[in-house]
């Protein structure tokens, strides 16, 4: 006898795809896919059939304009809490400026006074 697990089928609503297209290039999948409970196969799934594609070829201006996106978001720009959230902008961040702190700076922002909560 054979049995089988039923899993119930994510139903991807407005804002579940409005965050997904407005997070997809910053998160990673995992990322993605745990801030919407559901698995990485799903969102990959979901990426495809909406014709998201992930092939940035990050620059410094792109990085530059992401931070000051988080920031006009009211986003943290501490490093913890990117690397967790941005994991993708974070890691081209720290490829293409030697750090985060390096590229906060960078992008207008003392990131000193940000890690101190000023």
């Amino acid at each position: 006898m054979t049995s089988y697990i039923l899993v119930e089928k994510k139903r991807w609503t407005d804002g579940d795809i409005e965050f997904l297209k407005q997070n997809f290039e910053l998160m990673s999948t995992k990322e993605l896919a745990d801030h919407l409970g559901t698995s990485e196969s799903s969102v990959n799934n979901k990426l495809r059939r909406l014709k998201l594609k992930r092939n940035i070829r990050w620059d410094r201006d792109m990085i530059i304009e992401g931070i000051k996106d988080l920031r006009r978001k009211g986003r943290s720009l501490l490093s913890s809490e990117v690397q967790k959230h941005h994991n993708m902008l974070y890691s081209a961040a720290c490829r293409h400026f030697g750090n985060w702190s390096n590229a906060v700076d960078s992008a207008g922002y003392c990131y000193d006074e940000i890690r101190r909560g000023r």
